[in-house]
């Protein structure tokens, strides 16, 4: 019981310090901008509207009438049943997805602290810790201008049934492979449809980690995994045609749009591999660390990073106590089975962190770009950093574990506080005024009767500058669509659909772009909505807009 009390303990304080500056307004400002964040939010509002029976699974209300317009984005899925939780208890729609947000980060500490005993087996105490700094972590908090890469908390929580299959598939237990091994499968294909960014980089880690314990792991533990595949090929069939049946959705929607839209050119990729200085970008704001890391760059003539995402690297104690847990690994030769995974998964990371890192116009990640598949489909390839705090963390607590006893109570105590401290950071990206903008969309009265679908007609206020022009209106229309059950012309995505260009509504030639698309679209009783006054504009007051 009080082991459970302290578990219990320890997450709430790590999820509070996470979101202090929500709790401490009562969540007024909540995290993301009003670009991203409230697009994201249309996405959460459609899966709730998905579970009451409004929506097909794959077709949000925006970009009307196309089809599959899921597929040009993440999909939120995990993300949008656990809003629909909320939703059901009358819960505000901003403050539903916030509360996703903290609902998600509290499944990382417990997760993470469940790793941490079961596969890195450590003790109770480093086990928090872990668990802990995963949690506060100083990449994750800058990076939620993004919250869906909050799901690299799913990673621990997959690693252990797949952990658990793999015990198996060693041992024989055909029970435990094929329980370890479905909700593995299960698992990944809901956050493939939740995140893909960080459902993918977990994958590639696991992929690497594999490749490295069969390289690593002495001749006789190979025997006996050459024994165990044959042995166990209907477990195995079983589960490749689960793997295969658990993805089609997923498949369906997102490969015809990966030919529509090409996914990403090397070049727009290459922008976003981190660099050496990335490393331990942990940004200007950081609690211990940022002044000296401003400095440092200044120092050597670096510019101010143009992506406030670049700020995704390990804080210095941190990086340190990992390398420290490098050259334990590497020095040790004892023949232990939990030492060997440990080393495959030190291998496994620092060979993948060196695959994406870029020196000057050097990097080796063309090999994954072109060879593994979805690789294509990611731009930010730095917040692969994110992902990688999993093991960075693990594997430093594992080193600490290994001195545990041969260390005063006192030092440990004064360690476990600099790495805490040092993932605090002064930035907040908390841009969404929750009661302005609960206001501004309780003012736009329902539609009226006789609209098929709707654009938005003006803005609130007039652009500031290209992003507004883009964004603004887009995802004001995308929200609305999803709370009102009224499909939107507009919408702004990852991508787009072919030939769509229904931005910068404030161009005289937006109404004749609006027509001429609904007229190819065969879009009738098309409706517009002017958000300066909140007012509606019927099919036959749009100036000939109804083909």
């Amino acid at each position: 019981m009080r082991r459970a009390a302290a578990i219990l303990f320890c997450c709430c304080a790590a999820v509070a310090a996470f979101f202090r500056y929500q709790i401490a307004d009562g969540f007024t400002r909540l995290f993301s901008d009003s670009y991203d964040g409230m697009l994201e939010l249309a996405l959460l509002d459609h899966w709730d509207n998905v579970l009451r029976g409004f929506s097909p699974w794959s077709e949000p209300l925006f970009f009307f009438p196309n089809k599959g317009v899921l597929g040009y984005n993440d999909g939120y899925l995990l993300y949008g049943l656990i809003y629909s939780l909320f939703r059901a208890f009358a819960i505000d729609p901003l403050l539903s997805g916030e509360l996703v947000n903290l609902a998600v980060r509290a499944i990382g500490f417990l997760s993470g602290y469940a790793a941490a005993r079961r596969i890195l087996e450590l003790p109770m105490t480093l086990s928090l810790l872990a668990a802990t700094l995963f949690t506060v972590s100083n990449g994750a908090y800058v990076a939620m201008d993004h919250a869906q890469m909050l799901s690299v908390g799913f990673a621990p929580l997959l690693a252990l049934p797949l952990h658990r299959a793999f015990r198996a598939l060693i041992e024989g237990d055909r029970r435990g492979l094929a329980i370890g091994g479905s909700l593995f499968l299960l698992g990944c294909a809901a956050w493939l449809m939740t995140a893909f960014y960080a459902a993918w980089f977990f994958l590639l880690l696991v992929l690497a980690f594999s490749i490295a314990w069969l390289a690593l792991a002495p001749a006789a533990e190979r025997r006996r995994m050459q024994v165990a595949l044959p042995r166990e090929a209907p477990v195995l069939a079983l589960l490749a045609g689960l793997a295969v049946l658990v993805d089609l959705p997923f498949l369906s929607l997102y490969l015809p749009k990966a030919v529509e839209t090409g996914m990403r050119s090397y070049h727009e990729v290459s922008t976003f591999l981190p660099t050496p200085l990335d490393l331990v970008n942990v940004g200007d704001s950081n609690l211990l660390w940022g002044r000296a890391y401003g400095a440092f760059r200044r120092f050597i003539g670096a510019p101010t990073p143009a992506w406030l995402t670049l700020a995704s690297g390990l804080p210095p104690a941190t990086l340190s106590l990992f390398l420290a847990a490098a050259v334990w690994l590497w020095r040790s030769r004892e023949p232990d089975a939990r030492l060997r995974r440990l080393r495959a998964l030190m291998a496994a990371t620092l060979a993948t962190w060196a695959l994406v890192l870029q020196i000057g116009t050097v990097s080796a990640y063309p090999l994954i770009y072109y060879l593994v598949p979805g690789a294509k489909a990611i731009r930010v390839v730095v917040r692969y950093q994110l992902l990688l705090a999993v093991p960075v963390i693990g594997l430093g607590c594992a080193f600490l574990a290994s001195r545990f006893g041969k260390a005063p109570v006192v030092l440990l105590a004064a360690v476990s506080a600099v790495l805490v401290a040092e993932q605090f950071n002064h930035l907040a990206v908390r841009q969404i005024d929750r009661p302005a903008q609960l206001a501004r969309l309780g003012a736009v009265p329902p539609p009226p009767a006789g609209c098929g679908a709707f654009y938005v007609a003006r803005t609130a206020q007039e652009a500031q500058g290209l992003a507004d022009a883009v964004y603004r209106h887009s995802v004001d229309a995308m929200l609305l669509a999803e709370l009102n059950h009224l499909p939107t012309v507009n919408g702004v995505d990852s991508f787009a659909p072919p030939g769509y260009d229904l931005y910068r509504p404030g161009e005289p030639s937006y109404r004749d772009r609006v027509r001429l698309y609904a007229e190819r679209n065969n879009v009738h009783a098309l409706c517009g909505l002017d958000m300066r006054s909140n007012r509606w504009q019927l099919p036959d007051q749009t100036e000939g807009l109804q083909p």
